[in-house]
């Protein structure tokens, strides 16, 4: 059956180099699995935030456009979010201080130009899925406990919309370094925890072997 997959926020660089280290390789690990999934005629979905304007004229850019319909969905509630997020033990400090650093997805993830989409717009990638009679969507990139659960094209808004989400652990990473040792002693370990969670309260977490 064919399915559909999306690629969260793996930028060309981000303001804490750690990040950008480990998410250069985790680019390679995501691009060797879309390359097998793409060939199955699954349906690859590139949602880089705050590149829109990089992307402007990209023709997977405007295979998205095409694919839009003027259709409604409702929208997770603030005070619905604020209580996942108050409950979740593992989220990262406020990103909204730092610095925009990054202007495009990582240049290791390729983007099929005639059958991916680009598209950090929720409805738009509702409308995408609603084309393709797919209900659910496969999550893959950073930060597990960030932007893949939180941002509105994310696992819990599409969730309230009625979408089957996943989480494929093994091509995800979390937010952590040496000041959140509360939890964890190293990234790894925090990211195995955070998966576990999700996995437990949230969202089916896949890990591929």
């Amino acid at each position: 059956m064919r399915q559909a997959y999306i690629i969260v926020d793996m930028w060309d660089k981000h303001w804490i180099k750690a990040f950008s280290i480990r998410t250069k390789k985790l680019a390679s690990q995501i691009n060797d699995y879309i390359n097998i999934i793409r060939d199955r005629k699954n349906i690859i979905i590139h949602a880089p935030s705050d590149t829109e304007k990089y992307y402007l004229n990209h023709p997977a850019r405007r295979n998205t456009l095409k694919k839009c319909k003027n259709l409604k969905f409702s929208y997770i509630s603030r005070d619905y979010q604020n209580k996942i997020e108050s409950n979740f033990p593992y989220k990262w400090e406020d990103p909204g201080k730092y610095k925009i650093v990054w202007k495009r997805q990582s240049k290791y993830i390729n983007i099929d130009k005639k059958n991916d989409y680009i598209s950090t717009n929720e409805i738009e990638i509702l409308c995408i899925l609603n084309s393709h009679d797919i209900d659910t969507l496969n999550f893959m990139g950073v930060h597990s406990n960030g932007c893949i659960l939180f941002r509105r094209f994310g696992i819990l808004n599409l969730q309230k919309n009625g979408i089957i989400t996943r989480l494929i652990g093994t091509l995800s990473d979390c937010m952590w370094d040496k000041r959140y040792t509360a939890f964890a002693t190293t990234h790894d370990e925090a990211n195995q925890l955070i998966l576990k969670h999700i996995n437990n309260n949230i969202s089916d977490v896949h890990l591929l072997t």
